[in-house]
């Protein structure tokens, strides 16, 4: 056990971990802890447990991640420009895309299921819809999308029939709730009460307005579309990670299906 002991130390000691115990304590039967002391800095304890894994198979996987190579790229937008905005229908959980290049000009893109993995399984693995249908679908929605928001932009200064209506109707019950309360002073127990619950229904249908209202205007209010509108215009220049960028600001998510070739498209602008 002492060659362990040895082995273990050395490679805590290599890594800048602070050994705490002596090595006494390592007797092969007790489990250590990793700590982080709040400087920045490691160091190493022995547990009052036992170990969990075997000290020889805790020393080769160590060994074995001390030569493993890590490559750091961003998978997020690498094989679709919709990566992270795709999403199964029939199971919710994200749509992953594997990419085989077999050549500069050969080059095959797959969609999978993440839910197919998972313990309640979706229908199945792959999907007949292909990657590249996909993405002209979306991009032209994209494109679709923003000439909508310029006509709405123009249409902005228009006076909107509908909300000036909600506006008289809300004055008309502001008049008759002001009349009301001044009847009150004068009224008996029977009327008193009748007018409180007048008074009330009236509030609560002026409330219902103004929430309708509201929501009138926040669909009118104005999207910037200047930083979106150039970059669709340049899509075929664009970098993927650039693509998936302006979907993101525009799109909540894509939908596609195992039993369609239909995508749906929900827009966040």
């Amino acid at each position: 056990m002492s060659g362990l002991i040895k082995t273990y130390t050395l490679i805590s000691r290599a890594k800048g971990y602070e050994i705490i115990d002596d090595i006494e304590a390592y007797d092969g039967v007790h489990g250590v802890f990793l700590h982080d002391n709040g400087d920045g800095n490691n160091y190493v304890k022995v547990g009052y447990h036992e170990g969990l894994i075997p000290s020889e198979l805790w020393l080769r996987v160590q060994d074995k991640k001390s030569t493993n190579k890590h490559y750091h790229t961003n998978r997020k937008a690498y094989n679709s420009w919709l990566i992270g905005i795709m999403k199964c229908r029939e199971c919710c959980h994200s749509v992953l895309v594997d990419m085989q290049k077999k050549s500069e000009k050969n080059v095959h893109r797959y969609l999978y299921d993440n839910g197919w993995m998972t313990i309640d399984r979706c229908v199945e693995r792959k999907y007949r819809i292909r990657i590249d249908d996909i993405e002209n679908s979306v991009y032209t929605a994209m494109c679709a999308r923003m000439e909508q928001i310029e006509i709405a932009h123009k249409q902005k200064e228009a006076p909107d029939a509908e909300a000036e209506s909600i506006k008289v109707d809300i004055l008309k019950l502001d008049n008759e709730i002001r009349s009301l309360m001044d009847r009150m002073m004068d009224a008996d127990d029977v009327v008193f009460g009748y007018i409180q619950q007048k008074i009330k229904e009236l509030h609560s249908r002026k409330s219902e307005l103004e929430c309708k209202l509201q929501t009138k205007v926040r669909k009118r209010s104005a999207v910037d579309t200047k930083p979106l509108k150039e970059p669709l215009s340049n899509w075929d220049v664009l970098s993927v990670q650039e693509k998936h960028d302006i979907a993101a600001e525009m799109i909540e998510v894509v939908y596609i299906s195992h039993n369609s070739e239909d995508i749906e498209i929900k827009f966040g602008i």
